[in-house]
């Protein structure tokens, strides 16, 4: 997945060598560390389907979305806070739904 990814934007790349050398100066810290932890991300949700079911997995997976709402109104000044919320809820009640059902 993450092969594809580089490959998918190389031609960018290379269109903009000095643009990709500026960035990696200015910010090497945080894209080694998103270097690192997006396949270990991906990595520890592999891991979570050989231990749990995966309706458990999948739903878990979607509380991002709870989180990324919250980050997104509160932390980052996205705005419409409410509306954020409430579909942040829903997706939360369907994680319960999903995680209490048997």
């Amino acid at each position: 997945m993450e092969l594809g990814a580089c490959l998918v934007l190389l031609p960018a790349v290379r269109s903009r060598p000095g643009m990709l050398r500026d960035e990696w100066r200015a910010n090497w810290r945080t894209i080694a560390a998103a270097a690192v932890m997006s396949p270990g991300g991906y990595l520890l949700v592999l891991f979570a389907f050989q231990l749990s079911k995966a309706a458990y997995v999948v739903a878990g997976r979607e509380i991002s979305i709870v989180f990324s709402a919250l980050i997104g109104s509160l932390w980052m000044g996205e705005g419409d806070l409410r509306r954020r919320l409430a579909g942040a809820a829903v997706v939360a009640a369907g994680v319960a739904c999903v995680a209490l059902a048997r």
